[in-house]
């Protein structure tokens, strides 16, 4: 097996020191060694290692004698992964899953586990949701038949903004004042959410989402068959006892 590629970043200069050490120093304390993974090269592992210096200061004033350099573009402090790296998994978790993502990193040459990845993923800090203009009302269930709460998707974007723990008037009206911009409402037929709509934005137009309006379809067309169904049977019947009397009165005469 061949060994890791490595790299050697020595951190010499104190223009890292930390913002208690003023003025900065060169004074070196001590040096130590950091190991720090970074994405691979042609399905190799590539690792550097960083030799980092400790500086101290003079001043009896400063209230952190000692400080490490900090390389903050290449990794956080103690970070075991470049920042190249983490938003690597981050995306490979995201779009791959746990399981799935590690079969992948392993096809690369990286040795990490589906733990790992989500681990990575779930410390990603989250941006800011865009002001929503056409949202989705929906419920979700705590606990099936018993607790429901009520969720919010942006639909020109796709991906869920908002998780509300409970589905009642007073909660969904509540948030969707907090949201002003909001034009349209696809919501389902639930009388709370449509309340919750009139109540917080009345100049918003509320629709039917696509699951009840196939779900209203579907129901419709169920009560056409069956009126259909009843009423080839009544004219089945009608002709086949008009035939009968017929052929009744013929024998008769």
């Amino acid at each position: 097996m061949k060994r890791p590629s490595s790299s050697n970043a020595n951190a010499r200069h104190p223009q890292h020191l930390a913002r208690y050490v003023r003025p900065p120093t060169r004074h070196v304390h001590s040096r130590y060694r950091r190991v720090v993974r970074d994405l691979p090269i042609n399905g190799k592992a590539v690792v550097l290692l960083l030799h980092i210096h400790k500086f101290y200061c003079k001043e009896p004033a400063c209230p952190r004698r000692v400080e490490a350099s900090r390389l903050p573009q290449l990794t956080p402090p103690h970070g075991q992964h470049t920042a190249g790296l983490r938003l690597f998994l981050a995306t490979l978790g995201r779009e791959a899953g746990g399981a799935g993502g590690a079969r992948i990193a392993a096809g690369m040459g990286l040795q990490v586990t589906s733990r790992t990845l989500l681990r990575v993923l779930h410390a990603q800090p989250l941006s800011e949701p865009e002001s929503p203009r056409i949202i989705g009302l929906d419920d979700w269930a705590w606990k099936k038949r018993s607790r429901y709460g009520a969720i919010v998707v942006d639909l020109e974007r796709g991906r869920p903004i908002a998780l509300l723990e409970q589905r009642s008037v007073a909660v969904v009206a509540a948030w969707l004042r907090k949201h002003p911009t909001i034009e349209v409402v696809a919501r389902d037929r639930s009388e709370e959410f449509a309340a919750a709509i009139r109540e917080a934005l009345p100049q918003a137009v509320q629709v039917a989402d696509r699951f009840h309006l196939i779900s209203n379809l579907v129901e419709h067309l169920d009560r056409l068959v069956v009126l259909a169904t009843w009423v080839i049977h009544a004219k089945t019947c009608l002709v086949l006892a008009t035939r009968s009397m017929n052929h009744t009165l013929d024998r008769l005469t």
